[in-house]
């Protein structure tokens, strides 16, 4: 346990010994303890979490501007993303500074999200937020299952067709920066296996973009 956690659960919710709270490992795994009279937590069981997802959600999201990345990486984590791997594409206005200090106070920042929302959502793990790489490393990067492109240029093909056979246990899903995909871009990724889908008849900004498509997944895999 998190020196924080600690703090928190003894001194701003004010805990007392006998007191019961389930705890995260954050890796899937709850644990029901005890306070002690010394301020230890004695753990009386443990379980399967059972908030998570089946299907492993990795949202490749271009980097967005201002607080735009930080709303997203907050509510796609509370509706489920296994793990989100922010990309700098050609059209993004956030850019990734030629300093590694500069990526590595972003994806600390990012983290730091992604552990706040995972613990009020009552997720059983702390989804990982990827350091920011550009857009060739990041299309090298795709695991394995279902590779989806939210795609403007598509009008036919919805999510809920994509995903109507057999969803699979693993699905990649790649949102545009505030401008979109460039051509040269989405051509790579459809060249690479992707498949274009809408996310309806309307345009939506690219960080509605995001908690859209999470959240349809989410619910078309039968989740929610």
């Amino acid at each position: 346990m998190s020196d924080e956690t600690s703090y928190h659960l003894l001194h701003v919710l004010r805990m007392k010994p006998g007191t019961q709270v389930v705890l995260s490992d954050g890796l899937g795994t709850d644990y029901l303890a005890e306070l002690c009279a010394n301020t230890a937590f004695a753990i009386k069981s443990t379980s399967p979490c059972l908030t998570e997802p089946v299907t492993h959600i990795t949202l490749y999201q271009a980097l967005l501007k201002g607080d735009k990345m930080d709303l997203v990486i907050q509510k796609c984590v509370e509706l489920g993303v296994f793990e989100i791997r922010p990309v700098q594409t050609e059209r993004s206005v956030s850019r990734i500074k030629g300093k590694d200090s500069d990526a590595a106070k972003k994806t600390t920042r990012y983290q730091k999200i992604s552990e706040s929302a995972a613990g009020q959502s009552n997720r059983g793990r702390i989804p990982v937020i990827h350091p920011p790489v550009n857009f060739d490393a990041a299309v090298k990067s795709q695991m394995s299952g279902l590779t989806l492109l939210a795609y403007e240029r598509e009008q036919s093909l919805t999510l809920k067709s994509a995903l109507t056979d057999n969803p699979p246990s693993h699905i990649n899903i790649w949102i545009g920066p505030e401008g979109g995909f460039s051509d040269d871009e989405a051509s790579a990724l459809l060249g690479a296996g992707a498949i274009p889908v809408t996310l309806g008849r309307r345009i939506l900004r690219a960080e509605t973009a995001a908690i859209s498509a999470v959240a349809q997944i989410i619910c078309l895999c039968e989740e929610a």
